[in-house]
């Protein structure tokens, strides 16, 4: 974030962010491998991801848009190795997220409001990534997968 309704659609950070050189040497942690417009497609749903760099670079805004709109701002913290991703759905749902980053993997895990929320972004290249979501709504697990490239 692949959206669980609107829930799911802030996530796109992915999640929204990723890529590099190439799968191996990825620097997830750089918000300028993100900066820039993405084309998601999570099933036949296209929307729009733009990571926009803020506070001199140190942390960026990411906005959302078509069916999943949102805005959020996310930040990486070293020290924990981890980004930091808070958003608002089109709705008025939100969401605070924690994403570890493990080579060119981030996989953000919802820790506010309590959930059980999972988003895993891989690096597929610096123009390509690719994110699946998880989570349980109304008693059912849900799931959802979109591929995004850079435009």
């Amino acid at each position: 974030m692949k959206r669980f309704i609107s829930a799911v659609a802030g996530i796109g950070l992915g999640a929204a962010f990723l890529c590099s050189a190439n799968a191996k040497t990825l620097d997830m942690t750089s918000v300028n491998t993100w900066s820039g417009t993405w084309k998601c497609v999570a099933g036949n749903t296209a929307y729009t991801e733009t990571f926009t760099p803020i506070y001199s670079g140190k942390a960026m805004r990411v906005t959302v848009t078509g069916a999943y709109a949102s805005d959020g701002t996310a930040v990486y913290d070293p020290a924990r190795k981890a980004w930091i991703y808070a958003f608002v759905n089109g709705d008025g749902s939100y969401a605070t997220m924690n994403g570890p980053v493990s080579g060119s993997r981030i996989t953000f895990k919802q820790i506010f409001p309590a959930g059980d929320s999972v988003e895993a972004i891989r690096g597929m290249s610096p123009m390509k990534y690719v994110s699946t979501f998880t989570m349980t709504s109304h008693g059912k697990k849900i799931g959802a997968t979109e591929v995004c490239t850079k435009s």
